[in-house]
């Protein structure tokens, strides 16, 4: 079992995950500098600006997932049953799922930071030079405003040099939602794709629909693999064999640190339906 296999288990779960960047690491110290502020610009003979932008440094979030299967010595020796390619075959797709999890939802807490825990109401609304490095816009949606027209502040909103890769990413429970919006001739907002290759498109755009993103996750638009990046350790997998554990077992001890890093965070946009 390689960490590909997981990866590849992980981008075949979840749509979003395997939009995101991949990057690799030899340590679990794995950082960048970004830049946070505004350079001083100006007209000459107008008022000078002041400004300098300051450098931050954006640190990986990881985690380390450990994975025990046990089987039978009896199994082991079967020469007509391939028990250790089945036994791995599970813990790949149980890992890589619960891997994609957490990629997308996890806390942070002894796992990697999910992508939408980036999306903050406090934090999002702020302008790009006064929001933390690490989080992203968010789009409040004003009283009395049609859903259809906040979406459409979405696209506005995200910079030109996003949108050649740019998609609309939502829950289940999001999707169900704005299927029922309509333009006032009838029509619904959503257009939906003759040849279902994506969900439909929504102002010109691929729709997304991810099915492990929670009720809760924001709407999202813009080019993910700029936004966010999974974190591959290839020298932190290991695997050992303990056949003294239980009686007639054989035990398997399966370890893979797995992290997650933010990109540019202004090339993704989210809105949070309530």
């Amino acid at each position: 079992m390689l960490i590909s296999d997981i990866v590849k288990r992980m981008r075949e779960s979840s749509e979003l995950v395997s939009m995101f960047g991949r990057e690799q690491s030899a340590n679990t110290d794995y950082s960048r500098r970004v830049a946070k502020g505004k350079v001083a610009t100006y007209w000459d003979g107008t008022t000078a600006t002041a400004g300098a932008p300051e450098l931050v440094v954006v640190k990986m979030t990881s985690g380390k997932l450990i994975s025990t299967p046990e089987v039978h010595e009896d199994q082991m020796a079967d020469a007509f049953f391939a028990a250790e390619s089945f036994l791995m075959e599970e813990v790949t797709a149980e890992v890589g799922d619960v891997s994609a999890n957490a990629i997308l939802a996890g806390d942070g807490a002894n796992k990697p930071m999910g992508f939408i825990n980036y999306f903050t109401k406090e934090e999002g609304v702020k302008a790009l030079a006064d929001r933390k490095v690490d989080h992203f816009r968010v789009i409040a949606k004003a009283d009395g405003e049609e859903l259809v027209d906040t979406l459409r502040k979405m696209v506005i909103e995200l910079p030109s040099a996003y949108k050649g890769r740019a998609k609309f990413v939502m829950s289940v429970h999001a999707y169900e939602l704005i299927s029922k919006e309509k333009y006032t001739t009838g029509e619904s907002v959503i257009q939906r794709d003759p040849n279902g290759a994506v969900a439909g498109r929504l102002h010109g755009y691929d729709i997304v629909v991810d099915r492990l993103l929670p009720d809760t996750a924001p709407v999202m638009f813009g080019d993910y693999q700029a936004a966010f990046a999974v974190v591959e350790l290839p020298n932190h997998m290991t695997m050992q064999r303990n056949p003294y554990v239980k009686d007639f077992m054989v035990r398997f001890v399966i370890g893979m640190r797995l992290g997650t890093i933010t990109k540019a965070n202004d090339a993704v946009v989210g809105m949070f339906l309530a």
